[in-house]
């Protein structure tokens, strides 16, 4: 026998074409069935977001609101975890024992103020009496002490009046700051 490339190009073509026609006669796998689910119907609900951080949270401005003077609380005109803006009325304390000294301090300011209208008056009294030798150099004196008294007293009176304001003030408690 002998051996020719043609012959060799022909075995080679029918071993292809053999190949190709066992192929041909094997069925090509069926694709897998889905999977099984299982439909509900859609819900319409709100949904609350939320999220978790690992850490610590702090405010940026925090305060403790202490009153300033002692009285009952009469109202507390504000709601909790409601916002706030500073110079919002927090608390009110009852006020009728600061509204009553306000108004003692100022009848002492009044009483005060006639002490030295009439101790002026004396005091120029007593000069004019000291230069017709009417009266003493010791009575002249102590009309002047008695002025100086009475002007010192005054201004006690109106620091009074000023301490009473401030703490009738106190009675209402607003927010120092927004939050």
């Amino acid at each position: 026998m002998s051996y020719s490339p043609s012959a060799a190009r022909r075995a080679g073509v029918i071993a292809a074409l053999a190949l190709l026609l066992g192929a041909c006669g094997k069925e090509a796998p069926k694709p897998p069935k889905p999977p099984e689910v299982e439909v509900a119907a859609a819900l319409a609900r709100e949904v609350n977001d939320w999220d978790e951080f690992t850490g610590r949270l702090v405010a940026v401005d925090s305060l403790q609101v202490r009153p300033q003077v002692t009285g009952t609380i009469e109202q507390v005109a504000f709601e909790d975890g409601r916002y706030v803006k500073k110079g919002d009325l927090l608390f009110r304390l009852d006020d009728r024992v600061y509204r009553a000294a306000l108004e003692r301090a100022q009848a002492e300011q009044a009483a005060a103020h006639s002490r030295v209208t009439l101790a002026r008056e004396e005091h120029a009294r007593a000069d004019r009496l000291l230069t017709a030798n009417a009266v003493s150099r010791e009575e002249r004196a102590a009309r002047a002490a008695a002025l100086q008294q009475a002007e010192a007293a005054e201004q006690v009176a109106v620091a009074t009046i000023s301490t009473a304001r401030t703490n009738l003030a106190y009675t209402r408690i607003a927010a120092p700051i927004s939050g």
